[in-house]
This record gives structure tokens, C-alpha cells and sequence, in this order.
């Protein structure tokens, strides 16, 4: 059976005013699908592409809104108390996938 991997790449920048920028991206890869799957896979992997591209505008849009709203001095100060919290996250990821 022939198999091909499929990657979906969505991104964009958007001007937030005050020469700010954001930039979401979403890049997904299915591994190993069927060629006579390919157009069916890659339909429901653009559609989930979407979806995590939408979520991830908005959370970065709300971030620089924060960083606008708060000045960047206050965000970056937030950030280095909360980076034992930023860490404990990545180690419960690393620890789960072992």
C-alpha cells in the first residue's frame, strides 16, 4: 500500500497598529496516509488547521492587547514571576509523553 505524508502549514501577519505585529502559525503533519485517503485526510487536516490557527490569532491578539494596555515593562515582569509555573507545564508535557 502506498503512503504519503501530508503537512498543512496557515499563517499570517496582522498589523496591530503602533508598528505591532502579529504573527500566528499552524503547522500540522499527518504521517503515513493511504493515497486513496489523501484528499479525505487532507480535508480534515486543513479543517483542524483552521480551527488551531483561529485560537492561536486570538490568543496572540489578546497577548498584545495585554502588552498595550499594561506597557511592555509591567508583561515582561509578569512573565518572569510566572516562569516556575511556564516550566512546571513544559516538564508535566515532557514527563507525559515518556
Amino acid at each position: 500500500m502506498k503512503t504519503l505524508d501530508i503537512t498543512v502549514t496557515k499563517a499570517s501577519t496582522f498589523n496591530t497598529g503602533n508598528f505591532g505585529n502579529v504573527r500566528p502559525e499552524v503547522t500540522l503533519t499527518l504521517k503515513n496516509v493511504p493515497v486513496e485517503n489523501l484528499m479525505a485526510e487532507y480535508t480534515k487536516l486543513l479543517d483542524v488547521c483552521n480551527a488551531m490557527f483561529a485560537i492561536n490569532t486570538l490568543e496572540l491578539m489578546d497577548e498584545a492587547e495585554t502588552v498595550n494596555t499594561v506597557g511592555f515593562k509591567a508583561y515582561l515582569e509578569a512573565l518572569r514571576q510566572n516562569e516556575r509555573e511556564m516550566e512546571e507545564i513544559i516538564e508535566r508535557y515532557q514527563n507525559a509523553s515518556e
